[in-house]
C-alpha cells in the first residue's frame, strides 16, 4: 500500500500548502504549556489594500490564463503551462489552447517533486490505528484554548485578522495552532474574493480524452524496518518544534499581502504576465518549515530517506524532460506559474541556459 501523505501531518501540510513561513529560532513545544509563537512587532489593527496598486477590474467569466511558453532546440519543442492554486470567483478556466497543444505532443509531465511512502500491510493497518491519535492533532492538548497556547503577542496579531474576516471566535477557540493559522487563511482567501482552483483535474480529464500518458518522476521510499509507534512519535515531536514559527510567519503573509494574492490571481486569469512577473510573494517556506522538518527526521531512517527522496525526484525530471519520449518530439509540462518565472531557477531560465529558444508571453 502506498501511502501519498505522510497523515499525522495532515493538519501541518494543509497549513503549508496555503501560505509561507519564516526561520524557526528554539522556541518551547505545546506540550510544555509554554506558549507557543515569537515575539514579534505588532502590526495593523485592518487588512487594508496597497494604497499605490492600479484600481482593479473585476475578472469573471470564461478566461484561458498565461499563454502557454514555447522551448525549442534541434527540433524538440517544450510546451510550459504555469499554473495558478487559486482564481477570482466567477472565473473558469479555458481549456482549449492547452488541449490543442497536449494532443499534439507526445506526453505530458508535471514539474516538481513527488514522493510516496510504501508500507507493508502490516504497517498500513498499524498506521490506521493510529488515526484517531492523528486526527486529534488538529486539536490542543488537555483541552487547552487557542489564546492559551499562543503568546499575547501572536493572540492579539491573529485575533485582529480573524475579525477583520468576521469568523467566529468559538470556531477556532479548540484547534492547535497549525490548524486554526490553515483554516483562517482559508477564510483570508475569502473574504479576497479568491477560490482554489484545481487546473490538475482539468488536465487530467483532458489527458485521458486523448490518451496521453503522463510520465513521473515518483520516488516511493519503503517503510520496512520501521516501527509505527516511533514513526508517529517523530511525525508528532517534529510538528511540536516548528509550529510556533510556521503560525507567525502565516499570520505575516495575511499582514503584508496586502490584496497582492488577489491581483495576482486576477493578472493570471487575464494573461497579464508582466503584472505577475511584478507581483512576486516572498516565500521563506523552505527555511522555516521545510528545513527544520528535515533535520528532526534524520533520526529516523526511513524518514530520511523520505526527504533525501525529493531530491532525487527533481532530478529524475530533469532528466525526464531531455529524453525523447515519441516521434512528434513534443512535451507538454506542466508547473506553478512562480517556478515558471523564476529568474534563477526557473524552468524558462534553465531550458535557455541548456540552449533552447525560448518564445511565449
Amino acid at each position: 500500500m502506498v501511502f501519498r501523505n505522510l497523515l499525522a501531518l495532515a493538519p501541518f501540510m494543509a497549513a503549508l500548502t496555503g501560505g509561507v513561513m519564516v526561520s524557526t529560532p528554539a522556541w518551547a513545544q505545546g506540550s510544555s504549556g509554554a506558549p507557543v509563537g515569537q515575539t514579534l512587532p505588532p502590526e495593523a489593527n485592518s487588512l487594508p489594500d496597497d494604497p499605490e496598486a492600479p484600481e482593479e477590474v473585476v475578472v469573471e467569466g470564461l478566461r484561458k490564463g498565461p499563454r502557454l511558453w514555447l522551448a525549442s532546440k534541434d527540433g524538440r519543442e517544450i510546451w510550459l503551462l504555469g499554473m495558478t492554486p487559486v482564481l477570482p470567483k466567477g472565473v473558469m478556466w479555458d481549456t482549449s489552447e492547452v488541449e490543442k497543444v497536449m494532443a499534439e505532443s507526445d506526453v505530458v509531465m508535471r514539474a516538481g517533486a513527488n514522493v510516496s511512502l510504501s508500507a507493508g500491510l502490516g504497517k498500513s493497518l498499524g498506521l490506521l490505528f493510529k488515526l484517531p491519535k492523528l486526527l486529534s492533532y488538529t486539536k490542543n492538548e488537555d483541552g487547552a484554548k487557542l489564546k492559551e497556547v499562543l503568546s499575547p503577542e501572536s493572540w492579539a496579531r491573529f485575533d485582529r485578522i480573524r475579525r477583520a474576516t468576521g469568523e467566529d471566535e468559538g470556531d477556532y477557540e479548540k484547534l492547535r495552532p497549525i490548524a486554526a493559522i490553515g483554516k483562517l487563511t482559508s477564510e483570508y482567501y475569502e473574504d479576497q474574493n479568491l477560490t482554489g482552483v484545481a487546473l490538475l483535474t482539468s488536465l487530467g480529464i483532458l489527458e485521458k480524452k486523448h490518451k496521453k500518458k503522463r510520465v513521473t518522476s515518483d520516488v516511493a521510499v519503503s517503510l520496512k524496518g520501521v516501527k509505527v509507534t516511533e514513526l508517529a512519535a517523530q511525525i508528532d515531536a517534529a510538528t511540536d518544534r516548528i509550529e510556533g514559527a510556521c503560525f507567525d510567519e502565516r499570520l505575516r503573509f495575511i499582514e503584508t499581502d496586502t490584496g497582492k494574492l488577489r491581483r495576482r490571481a486576477n493578472a493570471w486569469a487575464k494573461g497579464d504576465v508582466k503584472t505577475l512577473r511584478t507581483l512576486v510573494i516572498e516565500s521563506n517556506t523552505q527555511s522555516a518549515c521545510a528545513n527544520p522538518l528535515i533535520e528532526a527526521f534524520k533520526g529516523n531512517p526511513a524518514l530520511a530517506k523520505f526527504t533525501a527522496a525529493f531530491d532525487q525526484s527533481e532530478a529524475l525530471f530533469y532528466a525526464n524532460l531531455e529524453k525523447e519520449h515519441g516521434p512528434r518530439r513534443r512535451i507538454l509540462v506542466y508547473a506553478s506559474i512562480d517556478s515558471v518565472l523564476d529568474k534563477n531557477k526557473g524552468l524558462l531560465a534553465y531550458l535557455a541556459g541548456k540552449g533552447y529558444a525560448i518564445e511565449g508571453p
